[in-house]
């Protein structure tokens, strides 16, 4: 799978993909320019026209590449967050039940009666509240994001992939294209490239889709947590906790 800045890396590689592109349309130019005088122009204009095809092609395949990464998120700030709720959340309640129980309060020894009676009858609630904050809130919560950030990399691992079959596609048809002295080879370069094209924008889509898939899972999850009120409600957690 990727790591979190596989961004970056595709990024320099759609700058590489997009130099070889300037050099397959040199190329096709240069073949076109030095086609024997006798080839007739009904035979050329089939060449440029999947010539101007494919320049389409890739003006779309790089705008859909860019508005993915534009679009993606950043990996780095999940994971981050979802550190910030282990440390900020989690972490702060260690050991905080143990404090609460009965016979660990510095009040225990003048706090009697029937206040004192009532509020040793809530701690085991309020204890078991505080011990499912981990399992049942904070966890999933950056568990989540972690999933989401591994999502990400599993997308954009897959736009990786597909960028470097389709570079090496381009860099076959500029050697068959640069070497064309006759129309077929230069119509058959442009139309592996077209071919190639059509394959990257399948892979895209199951990038994207399988992104949808993963972060809509996780928004499930997330649902199920705020709906899920079981260890907290009524006088298992301490009302303060509202105010």
């Amino acid at each position: 799978m990727a790591d979190d800045y596989t961004i970056y890396d595709i990024l320099n590689f759609l700058n590489d993909l997009q130099g070889d592109i300037d050099e397959m349309q040199a190329a096709v130019n240069n073949a076109l320019n030095n086609l024997p005088w006798w080839v007739p122009d009904w035979a050329i204009k089939p060449v440029y026209d999947e010539w101007n095809n494919l320049c389409d092609e890739w003006g779309a395949m790089i705008q859909d590449v860019e508005d993915l990464v534009d679009n993606v998120g950043e990996a780095w700030t999940l994971r981050a967050a979802a550190a910030a709720w282990r440390d900020q959340v989690d972490n702060k309640l260690t050991g905080i039940p143990g404090k609460v129980a009965p016979g660990q309060l510095s009040s225990d020894d003048v706090f009697s009666g029937v206040s004192a009676s009532a509020y040793r009858g809530v701690i085991p609630n309020q204890t078991a509240a505080m011990n499912a904050v981990k399992p049942q809130y904070t966890s999933k919560i950056a568990d989540g994001l972690d999933d989401v950030a591994d999502a990400i990399n599993k997308s954009l691992s897959t736009v990786q992939e597909a960028l470097v079959a389709l570079g090496v596609a381009v860099a076959g048809a500029i050697v068959a294209i640069a070497g064309a002295a006759a129309v077929i080879p230069l119509i058959g370069g442009i139309i592996t490239c077209i071919g190639a094209l059509a394959t990257f924008a399948v892979k895209m889509m199951n990038a994207k889709d399988q992104l949808t898939t993963d972060t809509q899972t996780v928004q499930s999850a997330w649902d199920g947590v705020k709906t899920d009120w079981t260890n907290f409600d009524g006088e298992k957690w301490p009302q303060a906790t509202f105010a």
